[in-house]
């Protein structure tokens, strides 16, 4: 065989897709070229964006103000180099060190714009991989007037680009004319529509967004996969002509996931599965929401309000840990066809003050929910709540003011609330959207006299707080004793010097501080003084403060760490804290391309690659989101090599 030599030529570049990652501008009051180079010569519009120039890895960076053109997404990143077009912040090193830099450009970006305001609307696959960021919440304002129009064409934000990938969309106030009452409109119009019908958008991400004031939320036709998560829904309108809801599904494949929403001061349905019989359905997975105060019969229409529809068609749901309080109704099923699927479940949600829930035709499994009366029960292992378990439920707080009964311990990702808690940490697994974390509010009694007082008097009066000690100075030498007139508690100490009282329980459980008379004692059991008296008719009488909800001081807690993939963080198990103090943690990165952000959780948690809790006063836990981000690339490393490569023989 003859043997032949091969000379490779090549070219090489240090993260091909990163080289060259630019940052371009958006500026209304930009007076240079308008070339988006800096803030100087920054475009003054949506539409001047020259997307021909953008590249896998660049970030456009929007100053605020209020644009009347479309911004419409005209490129595609890479899973490795996404584009990101952000409004821009002060903390943001890059833009804020750019030519014509002005700490006023820190502010909410308005796009007013009909029909669309910001749009997906390219050709196959193109606009995959962007990531459209506010930084706040309502960092970016996507404003329609729901004028005449095609019914759903009118969007706050439109996404009708078929194939599109991994868009991610946060921190936007997508938002119509509606208050929450019946207003004029053209058409059915919608904050956030993926409209891609027959088509396919794959596993977009769409968090913390304000969707409000159109006649419909979110409307999906063509989702494969994905997340809605964190987003709050209010006011969709209503009128005669057209019919509202906030969230609905008319195809989709592979599961959907709807989870730590909050629906509220809504008419119609919260989440409508189906609309027409030539739908096209999925698994949904429906955990850790919340859906309170519904509107109704607003514009002359009955717009009864409920949490969850289902259309036309089997659906098969995981309904999970929701609350839903003050509905006209909760769970519906209607038009020929319509059930529950195969495999559906509906598992510790709260359901206060609203219709009895359907649960039928089909067979899901119903169990472990809880119940405003037993005249809306169903399922099994259900809790009749005789009084509203909400701290405020008229201040919309629907946190638990106290542990609901034990509900059906459910896997990850189930097991974290829409406030980072961890279901079940203190062994319960609570009903309802949140988890209880609470103690009650610390006992604020302090005794009646300070700094280790002198027991030498008959009659001395002293406040001993529940289950804590108080140091006296017990300069006789005798028992001092103070004896409930209920005779359920004891307090006592004996012997000279600096002694301590300490609270006793002999009989039935007691959870209240104690007034008491003390006095030497001349009996171990206190009932009587130094001179036969009963101790109760010594001074004043005993007085029981009824601080019913004190709860014994604990001398340290819990903190429970968590983190999102691609991230690890340090110490990675519970950390017990002494009661005041505080605990730090680490975060680091350990998959390519993800970055530690802002700490979440009930800990005071601030900081990204590290935080220290505020003070630890009761059980908490710390979240590391984690997400995947661009990675700083030093483009002046990219080189372009060129030579002969090593001799390859070939036979």
């Amino acid at each position: 065989m003859k043997k032949y030599i091969i000379a490779l030529m090549f070219m090489i570049c240090l993260v091909p897709q990163m080289c060259g990652a630019a940052d371009w501008y958006v500026l209304k009051s930009a007076s240079g070229s308008n070339n988006g180079s800096d803030w100087t010569n920054a475009w003054n519009e949506m539409d001047q964006i020259a997307w021909s120039s953008i590249s896998a890895g660049d970030t456009i960076w929007l100053g605020g103000g209020t644009y009347t053109t479309q911004l419409n997404i005209q490129k595609s990143g890479t899973s490795q180099a996404r584009i990101y077009v952000k409004r821009v912040r002060s903390t943001d090193a890059v833009p804020a060190a750019a030519a014509g830099w002005n700490a006023a450009f820190d502010s909410q970006v308005i796009i007013n714009h009909d029909p669309v305001a910001i749009s997906w609307s390219a050709s196959s696959g193109v606009g995959s991989y962007v990531t459209l960021d506010g930084q706040i919440e309502d960092g970016i304002r996507a404003y329609v007037a729901c004028g005449a129009g095609a019914r759903w064409d009118t969007s706050s934000i439109r996404v009708e680009t078929d194939q599109v990938r991994d868009i991610v969309i946060q921190y936007i106030d997508a938002a119509g004319p509606g208050v929450g009452e019946a207003f004029t409109h053209g058409n059915e119009c919608v904050s956030i529509t993926l409209y891609v019908n027959g088509g396919k958008v794959y596993n977009p991400t769409i968090r913390h967004n304000k969707l409000h004031g159109n006649v419909v939320g979110t409307r999906i036709l063509g989702q494969d996969g994905g997340v809605w998560e964190y987003n709050e829904y209010y006011h969709n309108d209503t009128s005669t002509d057209w019919h509202s809801n906030s969230f609905t599904i008319r195809q989709c494949y592979n599961k959907v996931t709807i989870r730590y929403n909050i629906f509220h001061d809504y008419t119609g349905e919260g989440i409508m599965l189906g609309a027409m019989d030539t739908d096209i359905s999925c698994p949904v997975e429906v955990y850790g929401n919340l859906f309170h105060t519904g509107l109704h019969n607003i514009g002359g229409e009955d717009t009864s309000s409920r949490a969850l529809e289902l259309q036309y068609m089997p659906w098969t749901v995981k309904f999970y840990n929701n609350t839903i309080y003050d509905l006209q109704s909760s769970l519906s099923v209607v038009q020929a066809g319509a059930e529950w699927g195969s495999g559906s479940e509906v598992k510790n949600n709260i359901f206060y003050s609203v219709g009895t829930p359907v649960i039928t035709p089909g067979s899901p499994t119903v169990t472990h929910n809880a119940f405003s009366s037993a005249g809306i029960a169903k399922g099994t292992d259900t809790q009749i709540m005789s009084s509203d378990p909400f701290t405020n439920a008229g201040s919309y707080d629907f946190t638990l003011k106290a542990a609901t009964v034990a509900g059906a311990t459910l896997s990850s990702p189930y097991n974290i609330d829409m406030a980072g808690n961890v279901r079940g940490a203190d062994s319960t697994w609570d009903r309802g959207a949140y988890e209880y974390t609470g103690t009650p509010a610390p006992d604020t009694d302090t005794p009646d006299i300070s700094g280790n007082p002198t027991i030498n008097a008959a009659g001395t009066q002293l406040t001993i707080p529940y289950d804590e000690t108080v140091t006296v100075n017990n300069s006789g030498g005798f028992m001092l004793a103070c004896d409930k007139a209920s005779g359920e508690g004891l307090i006592y100490t004996s012997g000279s010097g600096t002694t301590t009282l300490i609270y006793a329980i002999t009989g039935a459980t007691i959870e209240t501080d104690e007034t008491c008379t003390l006095d030497y004692a001349t009996v171990a059991n206190g009932i009587e003084d130094q001179s036969g008296n009963d101790m109760e008719s010594i001074g004043d009488p005993i007085a029981v403060d009824n601080n019913s909800s004190y709860t014994p001081t604990t001398s340290s807690w819990t903190v429970t760490p968590s983190t999102g993939i691609g991230c690890g963080i340090s110490p990675n198990t519970p950390v017990s804290v002494t009661d005041g103090l505080t605990t730090s943690f680490t975060c680091a990165a350990n998959i390519a391309n993800y970055e530690c952000v802002a700490w979440v959780g009930t800990c005071g948690s601030t900081g990204s690659t590290s935080m220290t809790t505020s003070a630890i006063t009761g059980d908490c836990t710390v979240v590391q989101p984690c997400y995947k981000q661009t990675p700083s690339i030093d483009t002046s490393g990219c080189k372009i090599l060129v030579g002969v490569g090593p001799a390859i023989q070939v036979k």
